[in-house]
């Protein structure tokens, strides 16, 4: 006889302190105890095998979806390899005129501003030219104006 069935025996006997009751439940309850400790570790066990094997099933899938990563990486390379080349090509020819365009941009704002500076010497000169020739036209016609007696005298005196 095991010692709980020793103590449940002696709880059951007619006179049974209170003590023994108590180490009986005592007893049951901690074999109850162990026995659900018992099938908790043995489901956990379980949970611990199910984990591993999804771990492997995802370990194999991140190493599939690295291979095919790279496969990939490597097949768009050796397909835009022929591309990298033109378009650094006409990514070339782009800076080119782009440089070619600015040139002209500051070349043209530089004739701009001699273009300006021209045509205010052309006001000036023709400003100028218009005062010349309206004092010597108004001269002209002053002179012959106030001349004309004196050349009428010389006229009378020459007869």
């Amino acid at each position: 006889m095991s010692k709980s069935d020793a103590l449940k025996a002696k709880a059951q006997q007619e006179g049974a302190s209170e003590l023994d009751l108590m180490r009986a439940a005592l007893v049951e309850s901690q074999e109850r105890y162990n026995k659900q400790a018992a099938e908790i570790a043995l489901m956990l066990q379980g949970y611990d095998k199910r984990i591993e094997v999804l771990e492997k099933a995802v370990e194999q899938s991140n190493e599939k979806k690295r291979v095919s990563l790279s496969a990939i990486e490597k097949a768009s390379d050796s397909l835009m390899e022929p591309m990298k080349t033109k378009i650094d090509a006409y990514v070339g020819e782009m800076d080119k005129a782009t440089a070619k365009f600015q040139v002209a941009e500051k070349e043209k704002e530089k004739n701009d501003r001699w273009e300006n500076i021209k045509w205010v010497i052309y006001l000036f000169l023709g400003v100028a030219a218009a005062f010349a020739l309206g004092g010597y036209i108004a001269n002209m016609a002053w002179s012959a104006w106030y001349d004309v007696p004196e050349k009428l005298d010389v006229l009378n005196n020459g007869i």
